[in-house]
């Protein structure tokens, strides 16, 4: 049921917009009152004794009701006070304190998930983020109203969803998997995340530094492919629906700086070191054998270029089928005929006396 809970939460985060309206403080069955009733005294029944707008009928022998408040009067043992019994019980289910139990339960899930455990754990600068998780606490506590039930009104309804509930209010907002979850929707470097150390030399996963996520290590293979091992990582976040072959870039995927999360064939996702340029990678190539890693562009993303580092190839043995080696940028390119048989921002440029290929042309 967790999966679904956080379902829910990411509808109450991502549907948030302009077109939304507030719920004013009276609407719906909030803030402990029902259709504009003060202190909670509406509708509320008190030893066989209904109150009726803050008069309290046949239930009060010498004491006056004025505003949900008594003189000198006591009932069944508990003196009213501002609406509230003290040493008493309330048959609509509100506590000694006057708050519902499920009003209490839910405010302190949305200040969990979404409200001040967040604000005081991380540092959002990203506005739209904010913005989301801003709303998205006021949807859940039923204060806006987005399409999507309330806390309340679920935890009235749903069992299982009352459970969760219950199960992130026995965690402590320093929860180890709650930083997790913090980082995941609100970024992991604003929320403090550790994110892992991509394109060091290693020979193994140990080598590795991984941060909350898998290390491993592209370690050097005999056809020369990865010179001297390159870290990695795998575990990080793609959004639903994602494809092998495609890669994201953000906070929320926890790769960091200078690394993108690549879906893999099996949609695992993998941090590999990204880059702008040969510059960016760590070892790059000094000449025309030189083992090493280039630069082989992949597209534009959030309007920028972005690439891998990748093995310099030497040859085109060293390439996959339908791909030879580009010369002199030494990555393996996709042979072209017209520009139309190369993707998005690439043009069929590259050329030498047998062969064309595809060149990242924004």
């Amino acid at each position: 049921m967790r999966k679904n809970i956080w379902i829910w939460i990411a509808l109450l985060t991502i549907g948030c917009g302009p077109d939304v309206q507030k719920k004013r403080p009276g609407d719906g069955a909030n803030n402990g009152a029902n259709n504009g009733a003060n202190n909670g005294t509406n509708n509320v029944t008190i030893n066989n004794g209904r109150t009726n707008n803050g008069t309290i009928n046949n239930g009060q022998n010498n004491g006056t009701i004025n505003n949900g408040q008594t003189n000198n009067g006591t009932i069944n043992n508990g003196t009213i006070n501002n609406g509230q019994t003290n040493n008493g019980t309330i048959n609509n289910g509100q506590t000694n304190n006057g708050v519902d139990p499920v009003d209490e339960a839910c405010e302190a899930f949305c200040n969990l998930i979404l409200g001040s455990c967040v604000t005081t754990t991380c540092n959002i600068t990203d506005a739209a983020v904010e913005e989301n998780r801003s709303s998205g606490f006021e949807a859940c506590m039923g204060r806006l109203d987005i399409g999507q039930p309330s806390c309340a009104e679920l935890y009235t309804t749903e069992p299982d969803f009352a459970a969760d509930v219950d199960a992130f209010n026995a965690m402590s907002c320093g929860d180890d998997s709650l930083r997790r979850d913090r980082c995941e929707s609100f970024g992991f470097g604003a929320c403090g995340c550790q994110t892992p150390t991509l394109g060091t030399a290693c020979a193994r996963d140990s080598d590795c530094v991984a941060g909350d996520f898998q290390p491993f290590c592209l370690t050097e293979q005999p056809d020369g492919r990865n010179p001297g091992g390159q870290c990695a990582a795998l575990g990080c976040n793609t959004p639903d629906g994602a494809s092998a072959g495609q890669m994201f870039v953000g906070d929320s995927t926890g790769c960091g700086e200078g690394g993108g999360c690549y879906v893999l064939s099996d949609l695992t996702g993998a941090c590999l070191p990204t880059c702008q340029s040969n510059a960016d990678c760590k070892r790059v190539v000094t000449g025309t054998n030189d083992a090493g890693y280039v630069c082989r562009m992949l597209g534009t993303i959030d309007d920028q270029p972005l690439g891998l580092c990748e093995t310099a190839c030497v040859d085109d043995a060293n390439c996959a089928a339908g791909t030879l080696c580009a010369d002199p940028d030494r990555f393996c390119a996709e042979e072209c005929q017209l520009d139309a048989d190369c993707g998005p921002s690439f043009a069929c440029l590259g050329a030498n006396a047998t062969a064309r290929w595809c060149v990242y042309d924004p």
